[in-house]
């Protein structure tokens, strides 16, 4: 089980394969009503399993979808009011690269403990609440990338030589392109730090180009070739 005092941000870089299941860390929060619940994510493809675990999980679970090709997932910071904690999950769809477009869906996800004698246990609810159709292209076996800072999503697929930087408060979309860096190549890895700072990558060796955002989602630099191409202070997970 991973430690409450990860970041619950995810980024990419962590390949799951078959029915693995994924665990999403939780971000160091103080009183969450869910602070001893950990929730697992399971990718199916055209949906997702999920599953609370913790001992005060008691024995919820479900599944999220329907998605033609769901590919990565992240979670916003929480917000907790009495016993319900309440959180947005990010989950991009890469589509089949034709009719069924990039979609970011939107979910809202609450968490209700209840304690009964000596019994606790966590009630899971999600909530499609917006679906947001991308710039982004797509293909069979696109690769997705996606992290998110506590005012965007930033999210990219193999198939794109732009990334696509979402506002978390009116989805409304901006690109960034590889052009930025001199080059044109595609996506090749988005990373975050706890404190919010985003890179994106483009490209791969002497051809690869980078641009970096602060936690406000601000532009802050633009570089080129292999200085760097991720974080080292960050947390990395979760496409597949």
């Amino acid at each position: 089980m991973l430690s409450k005092n990860h970041a619950r941000i995810l980024t990419c870089g962590l390949a799951l394969m078959g029915t693995s299941s994924l665990f999403l860390p939780a971000t160091a929060r103080s009183a969450a009503a869910d602070a001893n619940v950990e929730t697992v994510y399971t990718p199916l493809t055209t949906s997702i399993n999920w599953a609370a675990l913790g001992q005060n999980a008691g024995s919820s679970s479900g599944s999220i979808g329907p998605f033609t090709r769901a590919c990565a997932i992240v979670e916003g910071q929480p917000t907790t009011s009495g016993n319900v904690t309440t959180r947005n999950v990010y989950v991009l769809d890469a589509g089949d690269g034709s009719a069924n477009g990039v979609l970011l869906n939107v979910f809202s996800k609450t968490d209700t403990i209840t304690t009964t004698g000596d019994s606790t246990s966590d009630s899971v609810a999600f909530t499609l609440s917006q679906q947001v159709t991308l710039l982004l292209a797509s293909h069979t076996g696109a690769v997705c990338y996606m992290a998110a800072n506590d005012t965007s999503v930033f999210a990219g697929t193999s198939a794109s030589n732009f990334a696509s930087i979402i506002n978390k408060s009116s989805l409304a979309e901006s690109t960034v392109a590889s052009t930025v860096t001199l080059f044109n190549d595609p996506v090749t890895q988005i990373s975050a730090t706890s404190e919010g700072k985003v890179l994106i990558t483009f490209g791969t060796g002497s051809n690869s180009g980078w641009a970096m955002y602060d936690d406000q989602t601000n532009y802050l630099s633009v570089g080129q070739f292999y200085n760097y191409t991720v974080f080292a202070n960050t947390v990395n997970a979760t496409t597949f």
